[in-house]
């Protein structure tokens, strides 16, 4: 079967179902209510029945894949040579400071932003300095004028989120080229977290940092996986996409020994999907996009003082409850009061305050129960 489905059961014990009570509808990490698509399910069971559980090697066809994906989905040059197998996206941030960062020194980032990126120059003593973006009619946007304010002599880096996890922008030719200037002007290296990148909305391209020309292609690591796209995170695999021979060798000698490798059933499901799975993908991108549509809808008519961001990727929705009696704390008590759990925004950093995030990645039925709780949870306020 090709289309996605979300018809699935409640009782996972995946972190999504698994961390709140059963009466809680989890609407907060970012993973699918969508069965994987089967031929991935069918391959995995392949495997196992065949006791192929060893060491991992990665597969010859993985880096093809990665590469003919980018290829086909988003029109850009990548080699097979460029393609490095990971762990996951978020090890590859670590491993990027230690490899290219610089002890002791800062880096840059967009907040409000996925949590995981302010710390992610920790294990290299690299401080985080948090550049908020800036709003204007729900559409946010990168604010130069604030990167320089932020930048020191002693920042030596900027991590990227494009797409852009909260917010939902996907970041065009003309800000990400002010971008690479600034990094340009500032000698900085560039690290482009773009797990997002397949989830496009609304028609908008998406471009590849590193496709920006030869000065992108040398100062950048670009990071992804097919775990978004095709709801498969358990199966941890991911890649960096690193055209400068110098530095990703830099990079392979960081994480050898350092990082486990990517797991063998993952870098399997990885090639798998991205050789047959565009139909599903698509499938469940329509899904996501009929449920925005719903949501925007829904929240406008019941519960108007809570502004929805205007989205252009991701299946995530980002919304102020600061005009509202919850606006201390509002996935706090939405879960209290509705039974609801969001991620509260305060955990994204600098911008994040009032706000939630919603993942409508799920049933409409799901999706329709948890807002009407909310309706419900905010009328009673």
């Amino acid at each position: 079967m090709s289309d996605a489905r979300s018809n699935l059961p409640r009782n996972r014990d995946s972190m999504k179902w698994g961390v709140h009570a059963p009466d809680v509808l989890p609407l907060w990490v970012a993973d699918l209510d969508l069965a994987p698509p089967d031929f991935v399910k069918e391959g995995l069971h392949r495997l196992i029945d065949g006791d192929d559980l060893g060491y991992t090697n990665i597969p010859p066809d993985f880096r093809k894949s990665v590469a003919s994906w980018y290829q086909r989905r988003h029109h850009a040059h990548v080699t097979e040579e460029m393609v490095v197998a990971l762990p996951g996206v978020v090890p590859g941030i670590y491993a990027f400071f230690l490899a290219l960062g610089e002890r002791g020194k800062n880096f840059l980032t967009h907040t409000p932003v996925y949590p995981y990126f302010l710390n992610g120059g920790r294990t290299a003593a690299m401080a985080c300095v948090q550049v908020p973006l800036k709003c204007d009619d729900r559409l946010y946007a990168i604010d130069f004028d604030a990167m320089e304010k932020a930048a020191t002599p002693d920042t030596r880096a900027l991590l990227l989120c494009n797409p852009h996890n909260p917010s939902g922008r996907n970041f065009g030719l003309e800000e990400l080229s002010r971008v690479l200037e600034f990094a340009k002007r500032r000698n900085l290296m560039v690290c482009s977290d773009e797990i997002w990148a397949d989830w496009l909305l609304d028609g908008k391209p998406f471009i590849p940092f590193f496709e920006l020309g030869d000065e992108a292609a040398r100062r950048t690591v670009v990071l992804g996986a097919a775990t978004k796209t095709f709801n498969i995170p358990g199966l941890t695999a991911a890649w960096a996409i690193i055209p400068n021979a110098e530095l990703r060798e830099k990079f392979r000698q960081t994480i050898l020994g350092l990082l486990p490798s990517a797991n063998y059933l993952g870098l399997r499901a990885t090639t798998w999907v991205q050789e047959q799975g565009e139909a599903w993908f698509d499938s469940a991108r329509r899904l996501v996009i009929e449920n925005r549509r719903f949501a925007e809808g829904f929240i406008a008519d019941r519960f108007p003082q809570v502004a929805v961001t205007r989205s252009e990727a991701t299946y995530l929705m980002w919304l102020d409850f600061r005009e509202t009696p919850f606006a201390k704390q509002p996935a706090g008590e939405l879960l209290r009061r509705a039974r609801v759990a969001l991620s509260e925004g305060a955990l994204f950093g600098a911008g994040g305050e009032g706000f939630a995030r919603i993942n409508l990645g799920t049933s409409r039925e799901t999706l329709a129960d948890a807002l009407e709780r909310i309706a419900k949870a905010l009328h009673g306020a």
